[in-house]
């Protein structure tokens, strides 16, 4: 039995994958600006002396770790279209034998063995798969749960 997921990736997708994927670096960073921002109220109502590195350094913290999904949801969409000269062009999966991967230019066959993870968000289901023991090369493979075309 052989299962195809066809779709046209774009900016909405890419993003609700880089919050899920980035979600513990999401979390360590606000945890980082909310402890800066608290030292600093801390030194004012202790100390009596206003320390604006720390609050400069938490308030960065968040804006980084806010924007952090956004920007490589951005730089994600930029290299598939480099990739395939300068546009965007449809992913198709195919689960058969072993999983093949065709966008524009790009053919990958990947063994079931190879893949290492699976992390589930609200439309999407994100293999992780692993290359060779030479390379160790790891790759996020996004499959579109209302993309799949044949089953």
């Amino acid at each position: 039995m052989e299962f195809e997921n066809e779709y046209l990736i774009n900016e909405k997708i890419l993003k609700e994958v880089c919050r899920k994927v980035l979600r513990n670096t999401i979390i360590i960073g606000y945890v980082i600006g909310f402890i800066n921002v608290l030292g600093y109220i801390i030194s004012i109502l202790v100390l009596k002396k206003a320390n604006w590195y720390v609050l400069a350094i938490g308030i960065a913290c968040f804006v980084f770790t806010f924007l952090a999904p956004l920007i490589n949801s951005k730089r994600i969409l930029e290299y598939y279209k480099i990739e395939n000269n300068g546009k965007l062009e449809m992913t198709k999966i195919t689960f058969g034998k072993c999983i093949t991967l065709d966008r524009g230019n790009t053919h990958l066959e990947i063994n079931y063995n190879q893949v290492y993870s699976k992390i589930e968000t609200l439309n999407t289901i994100i293999l992780g798969i692993k290359g060779d023991q030479k390379s160790k090369t790891k790759i996020n493979l996004i499959v579109l749960k209302n993309g799949f075309t044949k089953r």
